[in-house]
């Protein structure tokens, strides 16, 4: 049986600064950016399986980076910064690159992932 996994790492070099629009959910606060973490994996039924931790409350919508009015792959309430999601993919897909955007209150926050890919024979 062949798995292929995707971690996927944020690539944002900054503080990630909530605001004062963006909460923070009260029990993952955040401290540092690398805390960030969405990982997936494609399952043996074309599912790619997304976790992820993204400590806010709000809405959260992932899509494929420099897809432009393209299907949302993920949207979600996210209420504790805590969320698991299937949705189905092609085993042809090539993504790279995901768009995660965290809305709250007015204000707005793009997190671009690098998708790395790596097949593990089991």
């Amino acid at each position: 049986m062949k798995t292929r996994i995707i971690n996927g790492l944020s690539k944002m070099k900054s503080n990630f600064d909530f605001g004062d629009y963006i909460l923070q959910s009260p029990n993952h606060k955040l401290s540092h950016i690398n805390q960030l973490k969405v990982t997936a994996e494609i399952s043996g039924d074309s599912e790619i399986i997304f976790n992820a931790v993204i400590p806010f409350d709000g809405k959260l919508v992932v899509t494929r980076a420099g897809e432009k009015n393209g299907l949302p792959l993920i949207s979600v309430n996210v209420t504790g910064g805590l969320f698991m999601n299937a949705i189905p993919v092609s085993m042809h897909d090539e993504t790279d690159e995901l768009e995660c955007v965290l809305s709250s209150g007015n204000k707005t926050q793009i997190i671009k992932v690098e998708l790395v890919h790596s097949d593990i024979h089991i």
